[in-house]
């Protein structure tokens, strides 16, 4: 072939080669990488809409470990600390008690009429029990977390507590051998709406 050949074909191929990197380059820029490993939970435009900027497009969930979100009373967060133990029980599976640990506690808070709720975050350990799948997103249930923990207390209604005006000490009714009760003195530690450690 002489060189003005050489040279027209050599042109053709450079061309060819442009388009090819303009189309790779489309293609790459039209390509939506998640920055987590997941699963796409959502997916807002179909093929040909436009996206607003600034808008979320893909939804993406790092199912690694689940995550259990629950609202805390603004009353009740100050016995809240990341790395508590908590419970989770599903609706799905109300008997099966799912370990849980406090992940983190939103920095802002959310109005709900007068009160102010904050997201505590709990996170599950492993979505699989035995390969069958325990948690699925969107589940919802409620959750437990142990605010404080104390050794060598006995737990007795909150009604079986007497308190002296007086004195101001605390006394409970104990029965013994002989099915008489006598009024034993005790020591108060946590308590909730139903329950009192002594």
């Amino acid at each position: 072939p002489t060189a003005e050949t050489v040279a027209q074909q050599k042109a053709k191929v450079d061309q060819a080669r442009a388009a090819w990197e303009a189309a790779d380059k489309r293609v790459k820029d039209a390509t939506i990488t998640a920055p987590i490993d997941g699963i796409v939970t959502s997916v807002k435009y179909s093929a040909g809409d436009w996206a607003a900027a600034g808008q979320s497009a893909v939804a993406v969930a790092d199912f690694a470990v689940p995550v259990f979100e629950v609202d805390v009373d603004e009353a009740d967060l100050g016995g809240i600390k990341v790395g508590q133990d908590a419970t989770v029980r599903l609706q799905t599976y109300p008997g099966q008690p799912i370990n849980a640990k406090v992940e983190s506690i939103s920095t802002v808070g959310t109005n709900n009429g007068a009160v102010v709720n904050y997201t505590v975050k709990l996170s599950m350990g492993s979505a699989e029990v035995d390969a069958q799948p325990v948690v699925l997103i969107n589940m919802s249930g409620t959750s437990e977390i142990v605010t404080a923990r104390t050794d060598d207390a006995l737990v007795v209604p909150n009604t079986a507590i007497t308190v002296d005006s007086q004195t101001k000490r605390y006394t409970v009714n104990r029965l013994k051998a002989d099915n008489t009760t006598e009024k034993i003195e005790v020591t108060l530690g946590y308590r909730d709406n139903t329950q009192t450690q002594i």
